[in-house]
């Protein structure tokens, strides 16, 4: 019982959930404008491989120019 317990608690606060926002819960994104700041890393690198899917235009800000280059 209590190794159960013990591999319960392990797993639900070392391994990340599954994600509970993917593109299918986005919609056409045609004609939007979006900025995206921290673009070059990230949560914000994934939103911009993602409305880059789903049709937007995005401006995407970063530290610098090295940055924005990578990928």
């Amino acid at each position: 019982m209590l190794l159960v317990a013990l591999y319960n608690w392990r797993t639900q606060h070392y391994y990340p959930p599954k994600p509970s926002f993917t593109k299918e819960h986005v919609g056409p994104q045609n004609g939007r404008v979006f900025i995206i700041t921290g673009g070059n890393a990230g949560v914000g690198y994934e939103l911009v491989k993602l409305l880059y899917t789903a049709g937007a235009t995005e401006y995407m800000a970063s530290r610098s120019k090295s940055f924005e280059s990578r990928g």
